[in-house]
């Protein structure tokens, strides 16, 4: 079977998506799929390429002096890059479900012939509404989503969410796709254990985000660094603006960072920190790529919330926390206890290799997709069904 996989994402940081889509392709592949990913992508940051996806750069929209990086291009249907999907002759598109994207309104001829899948990766509905209390710009975003969603699962012939959460909701359910859940997952034999045993006499706390999102809960990240100035260290990495980190002596904050440098920045940590206010979304499980990254590197985790493929395991390097507005500040001992008791923990890989590896669970993702029918058919056979019955 030939799959495009379409998506978007920050590409040339090679941030969690873009690492994401191209392992999924990999296993596919080597499951004898035929699968290769479609990313449209400003044109002033077209300047990576990957085995496993084609870029295809945005056409400029408006006058070049206000769109010089093209990031218009992102509300406008590309006939370029539906006719790259087009060429490659798939038998499945394969899409992230993300809201206000190009390539949606070029889809619909497509999706009649082949099946359209979409991957849920959060609850897009309870995302936007809270980015709508923000801002007038969350307010566009939520109407936009609102509009989008509706064309986009009507051009769908079955979804896989990443999490029960996120199928269990009454708008997707009520829909009638064929639906399964596939925890994220990641390449553990491709990732090194970096932690190791250290004489630090201070814990040292993870925490990765790719934006500073509501929902990542950084306000309270912010008091934990407070209360706990002297007891514990923090590396940050990721984005974090709009918040300032520099006044604070127990935390390095970092950028983006990949490759060596990512390496030696995370061998120096002793525990790892998990989103800390999943509940402003609507959501009490998840599935991070980050809580994989964590383990994969042997680090102990402060878990806020359930996490689809740990909620039936109770291991002692895992510090499960309620979802709620007040789960940091109400154990704060707990956790700074937690933090010194696995300063030297070093988490089994045989423990969670059937958790979070992708070999077993992408087997089940392809299996899935192997059984999903064109709309066209789907809605054929609902026809003589009803035909029949009457």
């Amino acid at each position: 079977m030939r799959i495009a996989y379409i998506f978007s994402s920050l590409y040339w940081n090679n941030d969690g998506i873009t690492q994401k889509v191209r392992n999924q392709i990999r296993f596919w592949n080597s499951l004898g799929m035929e699968a290769k990913g479609f990313c449209q992508a400003p044109a002033n940051r077209f300047f990576e390429t990957y085995d496993e996806f084609d870029v295809i750069p945005a056409k400029k929209v408006g006058v070049s002096f206000i769109d010089q990086s093209r990031v218009l291009a992102k509300f406008i249907p590309s006939s370029r890059f539906i006719e790259q999907v087009r060429l490659y002759d798939p038998e499945m598109i394969y899409m992230r479900y993300e809201p206000m994207k190009p390539y949606i309104w070029g889809l619909r001829s497509l999706s009649k012939s082949i099946p359209v899948v979409l991957e849920l990766n959060s609850l897009d509905r309870n995302e936007a509404l809270a980015l709508s209390k923000k801002s007038l710009g969350g307010k566009f975003y939520f109407l936009f989503n609102e509009i989008f969603r509706r064309y986009t699962f009507h051009l769908a012939s079955g979804a896989v969410g990443v999490c029960d959460d996120i199928l269990s909701q009454k708008n997707i359910a009520s829909m009638g796709l064929p639906l399964m859940t596939v925890p994220n997952s990641i390449p553990l034999d491709k990732i090194s254990r970096l932690k190791s045993k250290s004489d630090s006499v201070i814990p040292n706390v993870l925490f990765m985000i790719s934006q500073a999102f509501d929902w990542q809960g950084v306000d309270k990240l912010q008091k934990l660094i407070k209360e706990t100035d002297g007891k514990l260290k923090f590396t940050l990495i990721g984005n974090f603006e709009p918040y300032d980190f520099s006044q604070y002596p127990n935390v390095d904050c970092y950028g983006f960072i990949t490759g060596e440098k990512l390496e030696r920045v995370v061998s120096r940590c002793h525990v790892a920190l998990a989103g800390l206010a999943l509940h402003r979304a609507g959501l009490n499980e998840a599935c991070t790529l980050k809580v994989r990254d964590y383990l994969a590197w042997g680090l102990p985790i402060i878990l806020p919330h359930i996490d689809t493929a740990l909620k039936h395991v109770t291991p002692d390097w895992l510090l499960s926390l309620p979802n709620c507005e007040n789960n940091i500040a109400d154990h704060i001992d707990e956790i700074i206890d937690f933090c010194y008791q696995n300063i030297n923990t070093i988490v089994p890989r045989q423990e969670v290799v059937n958790l979070i590896d992708a070999q077993s669970l992408e087997k089940k993702r392809v299996s899935f997709l192997k059984s999903i029918k064109p709309l066209s058919s789907t809605l054929a056979e609902m026809g003589k069904a009803s035909v029949s019955s009457s």
